[in-house]
This record gives structure tokens, C-alpha cells and sequence, in this order.
């Protein structure tokens, strides 16, 4: 058993464009060697060696054929193929997709999702005689930082937040429902998850009001997540530059939900079984 490091990362798509810019600048960071084709019919006609991972590089809802799909997938049948979607993408939501049972299946992340889920897909792996695949959730969750014990999630009425509190103590976190930051007493709060029923304005000056009052109710490692459905670019920008550490757009998967706290969802580890207390 082996660490073994990306081989060739195949980019098809623009890696100029404003949605991914940073992150093909990431990528050349983190792989000693892409190579890039600006079309899918260039990655067909013009086949790259030693490929482990594609990631396609999408601006608009006029993807790839199916068949072209499929070619892609015979050509690179041992490589994991991902698929990130742009900005304008929004006639049909980005979700993320089960890995098959197969060698491959082509996944979709939006492009606001994909720095967090990129560190991961692009990390070292674990190879014993073959090539072990690793969960969309254990990805991200390994770049994510330490697991959060404790999460706050703001909604304007608690039907919008009653499943993700399910979910968090599904996944051994504390977690409690408020209103708004202004009612929040707890301290020592390592995860707030923002709900758009709460944060119908979405500007930079807004933000770091909500920030200020939620601060000294937030551990040292604190993050700030927003939840919400199909947010524009600028809104996404503002938030960012605030300080949201991750924006998830609803409709949301759940393994994307749970990697925010830290730990791979099912995964045991020590510490999970007792929750932490909050202060008041």
C-alpha cells in the first residue's frame, strides 16, 4: 500500500474565465502536470497520457453531448471525471453526483463549491494494488480543517432548519436553531450555518454587521457557511469578501452539508459519541 500523487490532471475548458481562474490557478499548485484542451472535441481528437483525473470546465447549461460523454469516458476509463459549472449554468441547479459502481461517472460542482471539494479531489490517495476511490464528502471533509462540535444555524423559522439540525446530531454535533444573530446567547460555537430565509440581503456591509454580532459567540477555528438557491455571481462575491468561508446552493447534497463539519458522514471517530456543552 502506497501514497501515490495525481499523475496528469486533463482540464477541457476555459481557464481564463472569471469563474475559474483561481481555480486552474489551484490546480496548477496542487498536480505536477495538467494538460489543458479548450473543447471537449480537442480532449477527443488530441488524447493527453497518464490521466487520472478530467475535470470540464463548463460556462454555460450547453454541455457535452452524451455520446461525447461517453467517448470521454472509454478514452480515460481508470480516471475520476468531474465536471464544474458555471455562473451562468442556472436553468439546471449543479448538484453533485453518487459515484457509480463503475470505473467512472461524470459528477457535477458548481464552480463557488469547487476550491474546498478541488484541495481534496487533488490530494494524495491511497493505492493498494489499484486505485482507491474516496467519497465526494471524505474529499472535501480532509480539507476542510478540524471537525466543528458545536454549529449554530440561523433560520427564520425552524421548519427551515429542522433538517439540518437532524442532520448535525446524525453526525454527533451540537447544534441549535436561532432566528436571528441578535437572539444568539451560546459561546464557543465552531460552525454557523446561514440559511437564505435569513439572509434575504446579501451585501458585504450586511455580512460583517451579522459577523460583529455573532462574534463573540464563535470559537477560535469558527466558519460561516451560506445555504442558498442559486445565488448570483456578485452575491457570492459579497459574501466571500466578507468572510463566508463556503456557499452550498439548495437544492443542497447532503454529503456536501456534512463535510462542512469536518468529519466524513459515517465515519467514527474518537470524540464523535459525546457532545459538547453550550454555554449560555
Amino acid at each position: 500500500m502506497k501514497s501515490s500523487a495525481p499523475e496528469t490532471l486533463l482540464w477541457i475548458g476555459p481557464r481564463r474565465h472569471g469563474d475559474f481562474v483561481e481555480l486552474f490557478r489551484q490546480a496548477e499548485s496542487l498536480v505536477p502536470q495538467i494538460a489543458y484542451r479548450s473543447s471537449l472535441f480537442a480532449a477527443l481528437d488530441r488524447p493527453a497520457t497518464r490521466v487520472d483525473r478530467v475535470l470540464i470546465a463548463r460556462v454555460d447549461s450547453c454541455g457535452p453531448l452524451p455520446d461525447d460523454e461517453e467517448k470521454l469516458r472509454r478514452l480515460y476509463p481508470q480516471a475520476d471525471i468531474v465536471t464544474v459549472t458555471g455562473s451562468l449554468c442556472t436553468a439546471r441547479p449543479a448538484t453533485r453526483l453518487h459515484e457509480s459502481t463503475g470505473n467512472t461517472s461524470l459528477r457535477r460542482v458548481a464552480w463557488h463549491q469547487a476550491g474546498p471539494f478541488l484541495r481534496g479531489w487533488l490530494a494524495n490517495r491511497t493505492v493498494a494494488g489499484g486505485r482507491e476511490r474516496t467519497s465526494d464528502a471524505q474529499r472535501t471533509a480532509a480539507a476542510a480543517g478540524p471537525r466543528a462540535a458545536s454549529i449554530a444555524v440561523f433560520a427564520s423559522r425552524y421548519s427551515d432548519a429542522e433538517a439540518l439540525l437532524d442532520l448535525a446530531d446524525a453526525d454527533g454535533a451540537a447544534a441549535f436553531w436561532c432566528r436571528s444573530p441578535a437572539q444568539l446567547t451560546a459561546r464557543n460555537i465552531d460552525l454557523f450555518w446561514w440559511d437564505d430565509s435569513v439572509t434575504e440581503d446579501s451585501g458585504a456591509t450586511t455580512w460583517n454587521d451579522r459577523f460583529a454580532q455573532v462574534a463573540a459567540a464563535a470559537s477560535a477555528v469558527a466558519r460561516h457557511v451560506w445555504l442558498v438557491g442559486l445565488p448570483s455571481h456578485a452575491r457570492i462575491v459579497a459574501a466571500t469578501a466578507a468572510g463566508v468561508d463556503e456557499v452550498i446552493s439548495k437544492p443542497m447534497a447532503i454529503d456536501a452539508i456534512l463535510s462542512t463539519i469536518g468529519s466524513p458522514a459515517g465515519n467514527d471517530d474518537a470524540g464523535r459519541s459525546a457532545k459538547p456543552r453550550l454555554a449560555a
